[in-house]
């Protein structure tokens, strides 16, 4: 993951505006994009499969520069975590009243506990599926109410995926190194959790990238 260490560490801040939080969070590529109006409809499609009235507070892991925890209301405790301090440091600024931390998904400490632990288009980038499940326990042993993994790369979907990316970028499938994941795997976890399973796939975007990938949502 050193290469895209690189590239989030050399973003600075710039404007607290949703087109800046698109941008600083790597939603401005051809095949990534969003816009604000895109944006809030993913979104919503997202969370209205959350009771978020429900919701007093939520970690975020991957959090990037704080896209998606700008978005969640304003009355929920927020906190998020994310391996780069330069993002760390950009989501501190745009979210002064949020708790934040830089450090790896699998050394968070489960002292705490929150209603939601969510993560978005972060999964892929896992250096195995070892690592993966080691992450889902953290974030299972984290949450009260709701675990929400999110624009997970679908294995069935893999090989359509490593062509897009060839006619948009170019992108050779070493040069991406991606992680795939089968809705198996997420819904074993769920079973051996006793966990409710929600699996669905991405229902509107312009996001070339999310056309390939799913959603999960564990509730208890």
């Amino acid at each position: 993951m050193n290469n895209w260490k690189n590239i989030w560490n050399n973003r600075d801040i710039d404007s607290i505006t949703l087109d800046y939080l698109l941008n600083i969070n790597g939603f401005s590529s051809e095949v990534g994009s969003f816009n604000p109006k895109s944006f809030d409809q993913y979104f919503k499609n997202i969370f209205q499969h959350v009771e978020l009235d429900r919701i007093k507070s939520c970690i975020e892991i991957g959090c990037g520069a704080g896209l998606f925890l700008y978005k969640l209301p304003s009355n929920i405790q927020k906190s998020g975590i994310d391996f780069s301090d330069q993002l760390i440091s950009i989501a501190k600024k745009i979210i002064p009243e949020a708790s934040f931390e830089v450090q790896d998904a699998n050394e968070i400490s489960t002292k705490r506990k929150y209603d939601l632990v969510f993560s978005h288009s972060v999964f892929q980038y896992f250096e195995s599926y070892k690592y993966a499940d080691q992450v889902l326990k953290r974030m299972n042993s984290l949450s009260k109410q709701y675990i929400l993994i999110l624009d997970i790369l679908d294995q069935y979907k893999y090989q359509d995926y490593l062509e897009m990316r060839k006619k948009y970028n170019g992108d050779s499938s070493s040069s991406l190194n991606h992680l795939p994941f089968k809705k198996s795997f997420f819904e074993k976890f769920g079973a051996e959790n006793d966990l409710s399973v929600k699996i669905f796939d991405n229902s509107f975007t312009p996001n070339e990238n999310s056309k390939f990938r799913f959603n999960v949502i564990f509730s208890r």
